[in-house]
This record gives structure tokens, C-alpha cells and sequence, in this order.
């Protein structure tokens, strides 16, 4: 299964100089940085409609625009919990 992602937000005066990964990172804090590292290199994640750099600095106003797909986990883990301990 499928799910798309689509964000957008705009760059603040406090968060302007900073890299745009630090940047994505602090508007869109329910995704990893790497996650975010990787929507950039893949040009998932735009600024201004272009494709930058993860390292690249942005100024105020910068538009960031993500619009992504996430494959859901195809396999389940299941664990089991045995105790060797005597009962009391």
C-alpha cells in the first residue's frame, strides 16, 4: 500500500541562512532528516520549483514543496517473549 505525501511551507526569517535540510527538517518535523535528505536528492522535496541541494542555504520566503509517496511495510515482525524465570 501507498500513501502520498503532499507539504508545503515557506521559509521564515528565523530559519533563513540555514542549510535546507536543517530548514525541511525544523518545518516538517514528523519525517526524518534522512527521509528529507533523500526527497531532495530524488527532487522530491523542491524549493521555489527547483531542485537544490540538501547543503544549499535559503532566504526568507523560500517556497518548499514536497510531494512523495511512502510504500507502506510489506513485512510484519512478530516477536515472542518466553521468560525462564520460576514462577514465585
Amino acid at each position: 500500500m501507498t500513501s502520498h505525501i503532499s507539504l508545503k511551507a515557506e521559509v521564515t526569517e528565523e530559519l533563513s541562512g540555514n542549510r535546507l535540510d536543517q530548514i525541511a527538517a525544523k518545518l516538517f518535523p514528523e519525517y526524518s532528516r534522512a527521509r528529507l535528505q533523500s526527497w531532495i536528492r530524488e527532487g522530491t522535496l523542491l524549493v521555489n520549483n527547483k531542485q537544490l541541494r540538501p547543503r544549499d542555504r535559503l532566504e526568507p520566503g523560500d517556497c518548499l514543496v514536497v510531494e512523495a509517496r511512502l510504500e507502506a511495510a510489506e513485512s510484519w515482525v512478530c516477536l515472542l517473549y518466553t521468560s525462564d524465570a520460576a514462577d514465585e
